[in-house]
């Protein structure tokens, strides 16, 4: 089989698993105005695969997270963190084979989702950061200054004014740019973005791991004043203090433990 025969053949895949997963209701999407973020309930979260057997990482995941709810998640390398973030997105579908096993979300318009492997658009670092905006259809670039400033000096990254300017040179950001910086970037789009309020809920999955735990800890206390669900991927132990919940995979025994946590700072 050729690749381009290969890649037909996932792409129909996919397409048949994301119908069935609807018409099965295994998938339903919340209303913006429930209290309600996400729900898994009898969820087997596996391994992406093409086969029809497929390696289960976590067995029979339930959790419930509503707006006033920020979720850690941990666990070691490889027990299956971000293909349950995939499984969130709708990268991945539910093949549980449970009768009543479904998630619920809020719809991919009111939601970011922010990878490990970030892809910079080449542009002015105006644009840069209005990349989100676009991708969410608001069709605009982010015109406040201001506030420009105030998220670049949240990431740490306020010397990039000074030395590339919003405006005036375009740049090719993923070559010039550490992958750390590359992060932080990204960052400092999503936090312009929870400005505008059309976002229900924002998903990190380990973007912060290239800063250092006082540009992390300045990203956190923003998120928390912003008063936004999010849901944060990461091997941090500091991050407990800036979460309400913590979802802690054991991949020996397909198992994991949710737990609320004291307080959010």
């Amino acid at each position: 089989m050729s690749l381009e025969e290969e890649l037909k053949t996932t792409i129909a895949l996919h397409r048949r698993q994301r119908a069935r997963e609807l018409d099965t209701g295994k998938r339903i999407f919340f209303p913006t105005s429930t209290d309600q973020v996400l729900t898994l309930r009898n969820v087997d979260v596996c391994l992406p695969s093409k086969i029809i057997l497929q390696k289960v990482l976590i067995r029979s995941l339930s959790f419930t997270l509503n707006k006033q709810s920020t979720l850690l998640i941990s666990g070691p390398s490889g027990c299956g963190k971000s293909s349950l973030l995939r499984l969130i997105a709708g990268l991945q579908y539910n093949t549980s084979t449970s009768p009543n096993s479904c998630i619920q979300f809020l719809r991919r318009d009111s939601t970011v989702f922010l990878p490990q492997q970030l892809h910079l658009i080449d542009g002015t670092l105006r644009q840069q950061l209005s990349y989100l905006f676009e991708s969410k259809d608001l069709g605009i670039l982010v015109e406040d200054n201001v506030k420009i400033r105030d998220v670049l000096l949240i990431v740490g990254l306020e010397h990039l004014l000074d030395r590339y300017s919003l405006d005036v040179f375009e740049h090719r950001w993923s070559r010039i740019l550490s992958i750390g910086e590359q992060q932080r970037l990204m960052i400092a789009s999503a936090l312009l973005l929870l400005n505008t309020k059309t976002i229900g809920c924002l998903v990190l999955d380990e973007v912060t791991s290239g800063c250092d735990e006082e540009t992390e800890r300045r990203i956190y206390l923003f998120l928390c004043r912003m008063a936004i669900p999010y849901i944060s991927i990461s091997h941090r132990h500091s991050l407990i203090d800036y979460h309400t919940h913590q979802l802690t995979i054991d991949p020996s025994k397909q198992s994991y433990t949710f737990v609320s946590l004291r307080s959010i700072v």
